[in-house]
């Protein structure tokens, strides 16, 4: 994968973060930059991992599932050498 600055990271995690927020079933974005200072962690320091809180699902716009908002939050996130993965949905 290729490599980008810290200042790259913040820069494209805000934006991402910025874009996800507009969703109307999320309440907010958290995110971290970089790695704990545990040897055991492979990842790069300039690594991301960003955190979403789903408003409760009685506020969703009528028709919305866990489907339609997973897809929605990928193609709204859609940025050159970012990828995610979504690992538990309320």
């Amino acid at each position: 994968a290729p490599s980008i600055s810290l200042e790259e990271s913040k820069r494209t995690t805000m934006l991402v973060e910025k874009r996800i927020r507009q969703i109307p079933e999320i309440e907010k974005t958290v995110t971290r930059i970089g790695r704990g200072e545990v040897g055991a962690h492979t990842d790069p320091i300039n690594s991301a991992e960003s955190f979403i809180i789903f408003k409760d699902k009685s506020n969703w716009r009528d028709g919305m599932n866990q489907e339609k908002l997973e897809k929605e939050i990928r193609e709204i996130s859609r940025i050159k050498y970012y990828s995610f993965y979504l690992s538990r949905m309320p």
